[in-house]
């Protein structure tokens, strides 16, 4: 047996990983981070540093977790990791429902009608294999516990197995275009998809291979027991560090960064704001030469230029405020800022629309809301109520939050910003799906 990823954001089922890196795997990680750093002191001096950081991140006695998770390293202790979905036909042929023809190389698989969804947890004791909690009815609701044929299913493909958190971020962001094929439920259609000829999912692992992974892929060795797995990690964060003089524990932090440690934090932990909040922008006076100079767009009617804005994305919009004094004086008014950010975070179609919460999942909204409302200066109760709690504030200052949210350094919504991209990459297969079909070669079980 090995593990099972979930198939869109490639973690094991519950938290992840157990340690960062096993002893087995230290010189040779030194060895090959030392060799990409061009800094003093001398590479000997690197090394022994790096040495001695990384005997700190191996659990003790060969364990594969730590007894006490160190600060530094990735939370993954998000309620949406703790169960599963998992979507197939699960009934006692189990494994046989996918048969493999090795003269033509072919899959075939039953179709996504009459599929079963179920809540599952994990058998730690046996990777792939989940216990049923409750099986989940066409209508989303969890059907008498009664219902339920087996008390443990395999999720190998056909069947597979997404984390509850991870599914009900597929349901709230994806907006699929095209109308369902065959009239199947959403769980059914994906089924499908993932099965067919084009982007068929890979047994062993669980993942599609038509998805970017963010080198997710190498983390697994049959098990996906440390965050290194087979990956090249980098240096630059590292090389910083040291540069600074930061040695052992002080060096974790960079080290864990260089090893993307970011890609298993839980996804649910929105910044809170600084002691001052900053303004978005760098603000410059506008001299009298500079009105005269005005560019053509400036010269529309106030209101059309805030339509043209709407239509940016976040990089034209940035570009757009560094072409000239005059457009940046405009673009930096609170006012338009917060005209801007606000749809983008606020709309369904809004390209920054993942860092509102779920209400789907467990306790998202109540931790969000709670962080939020620390960025108002104001001190009405009224601000914090509303369907957008916090964020339906007329005083909740968008831009300087987004910018908290986009900065590399918060791993948690840089993780929640992935977990986002690999629901547009299906989005897309998706509709491509119910456009043009994927070939699938089936049978029909008696």
């Amino acid at each position: 047996m090995r593990d099972q990823l979930c198939l869109l954001c490639a973690i094991r089922p519950r938290e992840g990983p157990g340690v960062l890196l096993f002893e087995h795997d230290i010189y040779k990680t030194v060895r090959a981070m030392s060799e990409n750093m061009a800094i003093n002191p001398p590479s000997d001096e690197i090394a022994a540093a790096l040495v001695d950081a990384l005997h700190l991140a191996v659990a003790p006695d060969g364990e594969i977790t730590y007894s006490e998770r160190p600060d530094w390293f990735p939370d993954g202790d998000w309620p949406g990791f703790e169960n599963s979905i998992a979507i197939g036909h699960f009934d006692e042929d189990g494994p046989e429902l996918w048969r493999y023809d090795l003269a033509t190389r072919v899959s075939r698989c039953r179709n996504g009608k009459d599929v079963q969804v179920r809540l599952v947890e994990v058998d730690m004791a046996l990777s792939g294999v989940f216990r049923t909690l409750h099986i989940i009815g066409a209508d989303g609701a969890e059907e008498d516990e009664d219902e339920v044929d087996s008390d443990t299913i395999i999720a190998e493909a056909p069947n597979f197995a997404v984390h509850e958190g991870c599914y009900r971020c597929l349901e709230a962001w994806s907006r699929v275009s095209g109308r369902p094929r065959n009239g199947l439920s959403l769980p059914g259609e994906l089924y499908e998809l993932v099965n067919s000829g084009q982007y068929q999912i890979v047994s062993r692992t669980g993942l599609l291979p038509g998805l970017r992974y963010a080198g997710m892929r190498k983390t697994l060795n049959q098990f996906q027991d440390s965050v290194l797995g087979t990956t090249q990690p980098g240096v630059t964060y590292t090389s910083y560090a040291l540069e600074a003089g930061l040695r052992g524990k002080d060096l974790m932090p960079a080290i864990v960064q260089d090893f993307k440690g970011w890609r298993f934090m839980r996804p649910d932990v929105w910044p809170k704001p600084p002691p001052q909040i900053p303004s978005m922008f760098t603000s410059y006076a506008v001299e009298p030469s500079d009105l005269l100079q005005q560019p053509i767009l400036l010269r529309l009617p106030h209101e059309l230029f805030l339509i043209v804005v709407d239509h940016l994305h976040l990089a034209g919009f940035m570009a757009l405020s560094a072409t000239s004094k005059s457009v940046r004086a405009v673009l930096s008014s609170p006012h338009v800022v917060n005209r801007f950010f606000r749809s983008e975070v606020v709309s369904p179609h809004g390209r920054l629309h993942w860092i509102l919460p779920l209400r789907s999942v467990r306790n998202e909204v109540e931790r969000c809301h709670s962080t939020a409302a620390k960025w108002i200066s104001s001190e009405d109760p009224q601000n914090a109520t509303g369907a957008h709690g916090p964020f339906g504030s007329p005083d909740f200052p968008y831009g300087p939050f987004v910018r908290a949210c986009l900065a590399r350094s918060n791993s948690s919504m840089r993780n929640r910003e992935r977990i986002w991209g690999m629901v547009k990459q299906v989005e897309k297969m998706w509709s491509a799906y119910r456009k043009h079909g994927y070939k699938v070669d089936r049978f029909y079980h008696d």
